[in-house]
């Protein structure tokens, strides 16, 4: 009896740090909460999209994504980010697109796309 609630509580253990690897790998992808949260919002034309080739629960694929971030009052530049695109929004990635972004106001380097904002014209 005890070797059986043992093994149980091992199984519940080992499945329990499955969920918490699985979530951090999932919402790291997501993009920088802190940067979504205080990041300062831009806008960047999407100058190419690549595939890595992880795919999260069919739904999410994860990317690197070249950008040139335009921000006011400053002149723009490029970056090269890795973050998972909801399958229902690869079309907002691809080349050309422009994209609301939120930057970290401390590193530039550091861009997350920000889903939440308004789909911008994208005619030139």
């Amino acid at each position: 009896m005890e070797l059986g609630i043992g093994i149980t509580v091992i199984s519940l253990v080992f499945t329990l740090g499955i969920i918490v690897v699985v979530f951090r790998m999932v919402s790291g992808s997501m993009g920088d909460k802190a940067t979504l949260q205080n990041g300062v919002p831009g806008s960047a034309i999407v100058m190419s999209l690549a595939p890595t080739g992880t795919v999260i629960n069919d739904l999410y694929y994860v990317c690197s994504i070249g950008l040139r971030v335009q921000r006011p009052a400053q002149a723009p530049y490029d970056v090269m980010i890795k973050q998972s695109v909801p399958i229902t929004a690869m079309a907002r990635v691809n080349p050309g697109c422009t994209i609301g972004v939120k930057v970290d106001p401390t590193d530039q380097t550091k861009v997350v796309i920000d889903w939440q904002a308004p789909v911008l014209n994208t005619s030139n």
